[in-house]
């Protein structure tokens, strides 16, 4: 918590944190300039960026994602 925003580090790289980059929305580590903060409610997440919940498009793919678009499935 950093600010009153919720953030989640990676437990093996602490310069990582869980994030959402532009475009898409793929879900991964980033460093902390472009790190964004989550929200919790009950156990699931939602991003503060794209104001989607954590979610995947197929489990094809295996890309994790914070995309609302609809065929995302959280």
């Amino acid at each position: 918590m950093w600010k009153g925003v919720l953030y989640y580090r990676n437990a093996a790289d602490s310069s990582r944190y869980l994030s959402v980059s532009d475009g898409y929305h793929y879900v991964g580590f980033y460093n902390w300039i472009g790190a964004r903060g989550w929200t919790l409610n009950g156990d699931v997440l939602t991003s503060l960026y794209s104001n989607a919940q954590l979610s995947y498009w197929s489990s094809d793919n295996g890309y994790v994602y914070a995309n609302s678009g609809s065929g995302y499935t959280p």
